[in-house]
């Protein structure tokens, strides 16, 4: 089978506008998820920023260094103690 510039194909005309719409659908459905996943992440971003407001309201200004570091320390040694007891076993 030899192709060229000149070789025709034919489809029938049902079967491209079902391709077409598909595609159709199938960009339509990607902008509807991410736009859904964008309009999530911004109302968590809020959320988070508005409860770090409030407990600095509540605690102080200076609290919430604290207790950002308390939680990465203690992160810190819950890791190291899942390495430990990965090395006894």
């Amino acid at each position: 089978m030899k192709i060229s510039e000149n070789t025709s194909v034919s489809m029938p005309v049902k079967n491209m506008l079902m391709i077409i719409a598909g595609v159709v659908a199938g960009v339509f459905a990607y902008t509807e998820i991410m736009e859904r996943l964008t309009s999530l992440e911004t109302s968590r971003e809020l959320f988070q920023a508005d409860l770090l407001k409030k407990w600095a309201t509540a605690h102080g200004p200076g609290t919430i260094h604290v207790d950002r570091r308390f939680v990465q320390d203690n992160r810190e040694v819950r890791d190291n103690s899942r390495t430990k007891y990965d090395e006894q076993g």
